[in-house]
């Protein structure tokens, strides 16, 4: 008897805890709550959407010969427009890769945001700041190791952008050097 009330009890649980877990149907219908989405992420719009990638990475510490890659990338909003997500692959002669990108806009901050994690396990965190004049953001990494300094730039435009990455030393030594070209597709 104890048997069966407990595993009666231990369905009700479990349909419950689903019901709760599953969205109703109607919620479509109603809107988001919390801010709206930030007006300053629209220079970012551009990078929704289907991409094909071409790397360069010139010589460098971290790869002596440099190297070339294509891929491919899908650009697409997230959570009522709050958030951009890139996801993408890409090969070349002798790695292959995948990533996935984050920005945002923080108001507190007044400043953009961006994530980066790659399956070769590395993960940035970095603020933005948006040049209107020159389609331009430059974005600074956080959390650098001691004596090294990194610059990443995009520039974007409707169907095509362009982001650079370099990574020195303080003693002027170039540890990664690379250029990504993103077309978009047709």
């Amino acid at each position: 008897m104890l048997k069966k009330l407990y595993l009666s009890c231990c369905i009700a649980a479990l349909s419950a805890s689903s019901a709760m877990t599953q969205p109703d149907t109607s919620a479509k219908d109603v809107p988001f709550g919390g801010a709206a989405p930030p007006e300053e992420l629209k220079v970012l719009a551009p990078l929704v959407g289907q991409w094909t990638t071409k790397s360069e990475g010139r010589p460098s510490l971290q790869s002596k010969a440099g190297f070339t890659a294509t891929g491919e990338m899908t650009g697409q909003w997230l959570h009522n427009r709050h958030f951009i997500r890139l996801e993408g692959k890409f090969a070349g002669a002798r790695y292959r890769e995948e990533a996935t990108v984050l920005y945002s806009y923080d108001a507190k901050k007044k400043a953009y945001r961006r994530w980066l994690f790659t399956s070769a396990g590395l993960a940035t965190e970095s603020l933005g700041q948006w040049d209107a004049e020159k389609l331009t953001m430059t974005w600074k990494p956080l959390d650098l190791p001691p004596n090294v300094s990194a610059s990443v730039v995009d520039v974007i435009a409707k169907d095509r952008f362009t982001t650079t990455l370099q990574i020195k030393r303080d003693d002027g030594q170039v540890l990664r050097d690379v250029t990504v070209v993103a077309k978009r597709k047709k």
